[in-house]
């Protein structure tokens, strides 16, 4: 007969809550330290458990990145994002994309203005960063897709909203308050999505020389 698995409630409850105070210590090592000090014995010292606890929950620095990223998406409400994707309007779909994006960026700008120039280095963050961005250019690729433009201007005009998205674009914008940043790039992509429908199919989404 099978031995039948048993998880105790309390464990678990335990466990998350662990977890949880790890990903906390490590968004306060990233701030403080940098990727350089990123460290598992580190966020171990900040969180008061040791190193092999931190490995056991999340093995690699990269999993802690992610688990970072995914605090900072869940605060941000990353979960409203399947619910404007649902929407039947691709432009306020992509208004409400805009306000999550720049209220992430928000709630992760101090870990992130600490180690934008080392991921240009260290290969384990530079491929967690740019998996996130990938993500992020999908998601804008699919609302362009729907909306009623001239098929040859919809990749510039993705490629454009990815990079009036990102995060150093909102880091430019540090004499805004957060609400006046969230206003500054919508007005920036709402006005990148009208260019895009006033060419014709023919015409070049080029400046003149």
């Amino acid at each position: 007969m099978a031995k039948r698995s048993y998880k105790s409630p309390g464990r678990a409850a335990s466990r998350e809550e662990t977890r949880r105070r790890i990903v906390a210590a490590a968004e306060t090592v990233l701030a403080e330290a940098g990727w350089a000090g990123f460290s598992l014995e580190a966020v171990g010292a900040a969180a008061g458990v040791t190193r092999l606890t931190v490995y056991n929950h999340f093995g690699a620095r990269r999993s802690l990145l992610e688990a970072i990223f995914d605090a900072n998406a869940r605060r941000a409400g990353f979960e409203r994002i399947a619910e404007a994707m649902g929407g039947k309007d691709p432009h306020a779909a992509l208004d409400a994309v805009v306000a999550i994006f720049c209220a992430f960026w928000q709630s992760g700008s101090a870990p992130l203005r600490g180690i934008a120039a080392e991921a240009m280095a260290d290969p384990e963050f530079a491929e967690a960063l740019a998996a996130r961005n990938q993500r992020r250019r999908q998601l804008l690729g699919a609302l362009v897709a729907r909306m009623d433009l001239p098929p040859a201007h919809r990749g510039q005009l993705t490629e454009t909203l990815f990079a009036l998205t990102s995060h150093g674009f909102y880091a430019e914008l540090a004499a805004l308050s957060p609400p006046e940043k969230t206003g500054a790039v919508t007005m920036l992509v709402r006005a990148a999505v009208a260019a895009a429908g006033t060419k014709k199919p023919g015409d070049s989404f080029e400046t003149p020389g």
